[in-house]
């Protein structure tokens, strides 16, 4: 979790720590099969400098399994739509991949789900200004991960309104070479 600003963090120094997660990434959806709704707890406590412990805050929360997940929904008209994608190893440190997107709303959450699925499986892309992304707040968006893993990769990427109900646009898809290829 951060307070400076990145990765899903609204307002560096304010002392709010957070980390961006959009629902029906793999923590809501582990397979594709339909299956029962999981409720969790989750708790979170934070440790200063000293050592000393806050009081830990919970949250009761639902695995969703009993719906698809929102990057196989049909794209909804007035959702925020991609409009430009691409994933590339090239510009960036060996076996990373840079993963970029452009969404015509500026009030989106923007992602990029990989296919096959694997450890990360949904990736936010943040247009914050911190790098990789260039310039905060111009509708670009992006991210890199190191992705090793010597195999093609399939990416779609979706937008979903930040306020109001989950759904998705028009999706883009784009293609991960193997580490080696450009």
């Amino acid at each position: 979790m951060a307070d400076d600003g990145s990765f899903g963090d609204e307002k560096a120094g304010d002392g709010r720590y957070s980390i961006l997660r959009v629902g029906g990434d793999i923590f809501d959806r582990g397979e594709l099969e339909v299956g029962d709704d999981v409720p969790l707890t989750l708790s979170a406590q934070a440790l200063d400098l000293r050592g000393n412990w806050s009081a830990p805050a919970t949250i009761n929360y639902r695995l969703k399994f009993s719906r698809e997940p929102v990057w196989m929904a049909s794209p909804t008209p007035g959702a925020p739509n991609i409009i430009e994608a691409s994933v590339s190893r090239q510009g960036v440190f060996p076996g990373d991949a840079l993963f970029t997107a452009r969404c015509d709303s500026p009030d989106a959450f923007v992602c990029a789900h990989l296919v096959p699925h694997s450890p990360i499986n949904v990736l936010p892309l943040f247009d914050n200004g911190h790098a990789p992304d260039a310039v905060a707040g111009d509708g670009s968006y992006a991210s890199h991960v190191w992705f090793p893993w010597n195999r093609r990769w399939d990416v779609i990427y979706y937008a979903v309104p930040k306020t109001g109900p989950l759904m998705i646009g028009e999706k883009m898809a784009a293609s991960l070479p193997p580490c080696g290829q450009a």
